[in-house]
């Protein structure tokens, strides 16, 4: 019987240390969370704004449901198209710069559905070495050709399409990027790839996951920040979330009206599912409204990531440490090591996931430590203290 095998399989996990449980949260997501009738300061949340608990957001989100009930009922393409989700898309185009966009249920689904479908079958993807599970998926999808260049290294993919292009001189090709990788907080070198798609005559496919909401002049994302480059109307296609800084649930594609288009009529993902809550439309404008006013919660985001490096610096002076963004990666290298390093924290009253394979590659398991703008100084420099107390007990 199947049930053996599913059982085998739990055991080899549990064995390993690998095995994964869900813990129930009994509060809002927000600078603390409740778990077990015990509070934790949370240092493991994509809330990087704090907006999922924001009021002006739930005032949003019950404005939403009162004017259009919970759920869409069908897919969009029937009668599930309700008009806030228009609203949000026409937002979120004008927010990122681009001609249209399309909301989908979740990132995962944005990349899968949209990867999926976007290359013909002769096509070329080069990914990222490090990017996201939904990315691979996605492309394993596609039945293209998959090249895999090393973690943001421009000069190795230069010299992988140099020799694809001998291959298949003529094939249409795409590379494929995380803005600020979701393990190791780092960023994609942007400004490099699109001066390489300008000489070279690809796509580039964008995901701004973790940086929509947190990069930018209006919190557009990395690509905001270039926007003004020749080859960002044309040649580049940006996914991102709006379940991370933004504080709701969902995600959005943004590009050419072509794209969208397009994606309407192939992306299974988007065609074969029940449109999102409606109001979702209403909280997400509102996030939106939020995300580009002056001196509001991204301003205090980025004092606070500013202020974590400082105390990294200043409690482990011998160790040099690269701080880019609210996601930093504690590495510690095996797995059970990872994990007691997060049951001590864990103990001293702080919430930090240990990370392990297969979500990162064997032997760089580590605790994957953001900061939200609701963090307090205070908290930081506890949780880099019992960091630093936890990484020197026996």
């Amino acid at each position: 019987m199947i049930w053996a095998h599913l059982n085998d399989q739990l055991q080899y996990e549990t064995e390993r240390g690998l095995r994964r449980y869900i813990p129930e949260i009994s509060s809002s997501e927000g600078r603390v969370l409740c778990h077990n009738g015990r509070e934790f300061l949370n240092f493991a949340s994509n809330n990087y704004l704090g907006l999922a608990g924001d009021p002006r957001m739930k005032a949003a989100w019950i404005r939403g449901v009162e004017q259009y009930g919970v759920g869409a009922g069908s897919a969009r393409l029937i009668n599930g198209s309700l008009k806030p989700l228009h609203e949000l898309e026409r937002a979120l185009a004008n927010f990122k710069g681009t001609e249209a966009a399309l909301l989908f249920p979740s990132g995962y689904q944005a990349n899968v559905g949209v990867l999926s479908c976007l290359m013909p079958a002769e096509g070329i993807f080069f990914s990222d070495a490090l990017n996201h599970a939904s990315i691979i998926d996605g492309l394993r999808l596609s039945g293209a050709k998959r090249v895999i260049y090393p973690h943001g290294d421009v000069a190795a993919l230069k010299q992988a399409m140099a020799a694809a292009r001998k291959d298949r001189p003529h094939a249409p090709r795409a590379v494929v990027t995380e803005s600020v990788f979701s393990m190791d907080g780092d960023l994609a070198p942007l400004p490099e790839l699109l001066d390489l798609a300008e000489v070279e005559d690809f796509l580039i496919y964008l995901d701004e996951a973790h940086g929509t909401g947190v990069f930018g002049l209006q919190g557009a994302g990395l690509a905001e920040e270039f926007r003004a480059h020749p080859a960002m109307q044309q040649r580049v296609v940006q996914m991102g979330t709006l379940g991370k800084a933004v504080g709701c649930l969902g995600a959005y594609v943004a590009g050419p009206q072509l794209l969208i288009d397009y994606l309407i009529q192939r992306a299974r993902t988007f065609v074969y599912t029940t449109g999102l809550p409606p109001a979702l439309g209403v909280a997400g404008l509102q996030a939106l409204e939020i995300l580009q006013q002056p001196k509001g919660p991204r301003e205090i985001l980025w004092q606070r990531i500013n202020f974590f490096a400082e105390e990294l610096h200043r409690q482990f002076p011998e160790r040099k440490f690269a701080v880019h963004s609210p996601i930093f990666p504690w590495i510690v290298g095996a797995a059970d090591e990872a994990m007691a390093l997060s049951a001590t924290l864990r103990q001293a009253g702080f919430w930090v996931n240990a990370i392990r394979p297969p979500t990162v590659a064997a032997g760089t398991s580590r605790l994957r430590i953001s900061l939200m703008a609701a963090h307090r100084e205070d908290d930081i420099r506890s949780l880099v203290a019992a960091l630093k107390k936890g990484t020197q007990s026996p």
